[in-house]
Order: C-alpha cells, then sequence, then structure tokens
C-alpha cells in the first residue's frame, strides 16, 4: 500500500511497507506529516523499496501529474556503482564491475581475500554468504548462486575491498552486520529540488504577470 504525504511541511514522500524490518520506516511515529491527495508541482522522494524499471514507472509518475525527485539519469548516478565510483574513486573502496563472470584465481590476483561482492545495484537481501566472500572456493559456491538468484541475475557483478566497518549489531546468522556507516545525496537533491520549485513558481508568476 502507497501514502503519500508531505512531511514537516517541507519535503513530499511517496512510502510503503517493503516487509523488510532494517528498511521500513514509520515517518508518522517520529515527524509530523500531512496526507497528500492531488497532485503537487513539489518533487517527491520514493521510499519504496529497488525498483524493477525506473524508467517506465517515472513516466508513469509523471503522467499522473506527480514529479518524483531523481530523473532517470540521476537514479543510475545514485543506484548504480560503475555510474558513481569514477566519481568518487579515490574515496571508498577499491572496485571493479564484471560484465562476465570472473574467475576466483582472477579475484585472488586483483584483490586478494576476503571480498565484498554484490550486483551492480545491489546484494540479494543482504545475504552475507552472497556478499562477504573469504576464500576461492565460497567465491565459485557465491557465483553459482548468483545465476539462480532473481535480484542478482540480470545485474552485472561488483567485487569491492573488503574494508571492516563498526559493527552496529550482528544478530542474523546470514545477514551482513548492521555497521555504523552513512551514504547520503540528500545535500545536493534537496537543495535542487528547491531550485526547481523556485524556478516553477517563477515562471508561474511570470506567466500570470
Amino acid at each position: 500500500m502507497f501514502e503519500r504525504f508531505l512531511l514537516e511541511d517541507r519535503i513530499a514522500v511517496l512510502a510503503s511497507s517493503t516487509g523488510i524490518g532494517i528498511y521500513d520506516f514509520d515517518f508518522r511515529a517520529f515527524f509530523r506529516c500531512r496526507g497528500l491527495w492531488e497532485a503537487t508541482e513539489q518533487p517527491f522522494i520514493a521510499r519504496i523499496g529497488a525498483f524493477e524499471n525506473y524508467d517506465t514507472w517515472y513516466h508513469s509518475q509523471v503522467e499522473e501529474g506527480w514529479i518524483p525527485l531523481h530523473t532517470p539519469q540521476e537514479h543510475r548516478l545514485c543506484s548504480q556503482l560503475q555510474e558513481w565510483y569514477p566519481l568518487i574513486s579515490n574515496l571508498t573502496p577499491r572496485s571493479r564491475v564484471y560484465h562476465c563472470k570472473p574467475t576466483p584465481e582472477q579475484i585472488e590476483e586483483e584483490f586478494g581475500w576476503p571480498v565484498f561482492v554484490k550486483g551492480v545495484r545491489q546484494t540479494s537481501r543482504h545475504q552475507r554468504r552472497l556478499s562477504i566472500i573469504r576464500s576461492a572456493k565460497d567465491f565459485s559456491e557465491a557465483m553459482e548462486q548468483y545465476e539462480a538468484d532473481p535480484i542478482l541475475q540480470w545485474q552485472p557483478i561488483v567485487v569491492r575491498e573488503y574494508i571492516p566497518l563498526r559493527v552496529v549489531e550482528d544478530v542474523v546468522p546470514d545477514r551482513i552486520p548492521s555497521s555504523f556507516e552513512f551514504r547520503t545525496f540528500w545535500s545536493l537533491l534537496v537543495a535542487r529540488a528547491n531550485v526547481r520549485l523556485v524556478a516553477r513558481r517563477t515562471q508561474h508568476s511570470l506567466k500570470s504577470d
């Protein structure tokens, strides 16, 4: 079930439960929220889980009068490693995208063990055995599972230098431990949204005059 609301009278949000406890967040329990029932010129943030086809979803929203904050190009930049990694390669763990399945020997020569492995967009439900790989044997077994996993089988493979982070909690045996980590695009994107909103209102005002 999707819900649209204005958070603290500032940020438009489209939210939906994914059924994943560590992802879902009840905004109404912590912030003042007001329901949005009609399309607004203010771009909205979508917190609804992973998209199967963002381009199609984006255009369907625009046709209904709603404006997602991210354009398809910006979504690719935010979500797919090969798009953003070249911009911050000196600030993040060394990574490589493989469009063909690499061999354990290749990974051992280029990275050594352990490594962090994922799809170019995401992991498969944060499964530890498919992400934190400690040996050639584990890597071969993971690659077999990647071919059958519906989330991973279509994605190019990303191998990253494994950097242990400060663990916050580690209570689920086959889930990547929750770690002290921050990732954000907010400052630039919210500023851009405000600029868009001001530009639209200015344009509307000039037409009215």
